[in-house]
């Protein structure tokens, strides 16, 4: 708008002071008044006065200037809030309790009242209001001794696995993530629902809830070793840092912890240590080395994995191979990280295999010679349709 002064007749002005007029009411559009704990109200500037019907009535100071025209003080009634009047309400409480305290000379005065700031903001449908003021803290209840609830994050689904006070596994939960083709405000709406559920477990068994420490440059690098391109790109920065924000936010509501844990390695230790044992995905597998990790389980590699081990993949099958031997003046996370190297080149030599048994596979199957009709290929079972009726086939003897 300030660079249409330059070309007015082009944006629709006539004159130069048209286009002025125009400006200044774009820069008047909003105004912000704020508050402090030892004023009245918590802001001198702006009293907000509760009424039985469930509004507030606004009373404003008026600026000197404008004083002779309007008053010292311009009431708004019928000031309506869709949320959280309940907080405002209890700031106003606290206020008020703080000047009865100091009335009376209390020396508690000192710790009651909080600050209430509005913000006014002019659009085209009108004047609104904006109240800012601080939460009370709800005190926190989750207690890891108890056990955790560890969440691993995928491109279409979140992980969650529920511990004993001894890291075991005693439930798993699959939350629904889709969010390719949803908009912004319907991601959020379906990312507000799956954190609620993993919340409200949370307030239920009094546990923590652990998520990994990861941008989300690291967590695409992950999904791209531990499944594939496609899956990597479902998953993008908006959904993944609004998970982050709304399970926080929503925790601190309801007093519940939210611990974030170095995420080094938990597919590949889930994989090998826990999925074949509890019969657990790879992506359970690495939620439960999640909420493991935040109680400082041990991570070494099982007794019984001294051969060759059979891991699953992410096609619904297993690679076979062996472990290296550990370096025990080592940190156990050097074994992982060759566990790690060793795994990526088995698994990639499996893809490889099986491509080739496909194309070959392909090759040699081709259509029957002789036969009318479409070309039978991998639908046969033997010389049979596998899908046509033993009826059709059997001879009389």
């Amino acid at each position: 708008m300030f660079n249409a002064q330059f070309n007015l007749k082009a944006n629709g002005y006539k004159s130069f002071e048209q286009w002025k007029k125009a400006w200044q009411k774009a820069r008047s559009n909003q105004f912000i008044l704020i508050g402090s704990k030892d004023e009245t109200a918590g802001n001198q500037l702006c009293v907000a006065i509760p009424q039985e019907d469930g509004t507030l009535t606004l009373q404003i100071r008026m600026p000197d200037a404008l004083v002779p025209k309007h008053g010292k003080y311009v009431s708004i009634a019928g000031v309506k809030f869709e949320y959280g009047l309940d907080i405002i309400e209890a700031a106003l409480d606290e206020n008020e309790a703080r000047r009865f305290l100091k009335k009376i000379k209390n020396a508690q005065s000192k710790h009651y009242g909080r600050a209430i700031t509005y913000r006014f903001l002019r659009d085209k449908k009108g004047w609104r209001v904006f109240v800012s003021t601080a939460r009370p803290l709800v005190p926190i209840k989750s207690l890891k001794h108890i056990g955790t609830i560890g969440i691993d994050l995928n491109a279409n689904h979140i992980a969650l696995v529920e511990t004993d006070r001894f890291g075991n596994p005693i439930e798993t939960e699959t939350i629904p993530l889709n969010t390719v083709g949803l908009s912004k405000s319907q991601t959020e709406a379906l990312i507000g629902e799956a954190v609620k559920v993993i919340v409200e477990r949370s307030e239920k068994t009094l546990k923590p809830v652990v998520i990994e420490d990861l941008d989300f440059s690291q967590k695409k690098s992950v999904l791209k070793e531990n499944s594939s391109k496609k899956n990597a790109r479902m998953l993008n920065s908006f959904a993944y840092t609004k998970f982050r924000q709304f399970i926080e936010a929503r925790a601190l509501k309801s007093g519940v912890r939210v611990y974030k844990v170095n995420p080094a390695f938990t597919s590949v230790i889930g994989r090998v240590k826990y999925a074949t044992r509890y019969g657990l995905t790879v992506h359970h597998a690495a939620a439960l080395v999640i909420a493991r990790r935040l109680c400082r389980f041990s991570e070494r590699a099982p007794s019984s994995c001294k051969d060759e081990i059979f891991i699953p993949n992410n096609k619904g099958g297993h690679v076979t191979f062996s472990l290296p031997v550990r370096n025990r003046k080592k940190h156990v996370w050097s074994f992982w990280r060759r566990v790690s190297r060793k795994l990526k080149s088995v698994v990639h030599v499996a893809r490889v295999r099986a491509a080739e048994i496909t194309d070959r596979s392909n090759q040699t199957q081709g259509p029957l010679v002789g036969t009318k009709g479409p070309p039978l290929s991998r639908t046969l079972t033997g010389a049979i349709p596998a899908h046509e009726p033993l009826g059709n086939t059997a001879r009389p003897a």
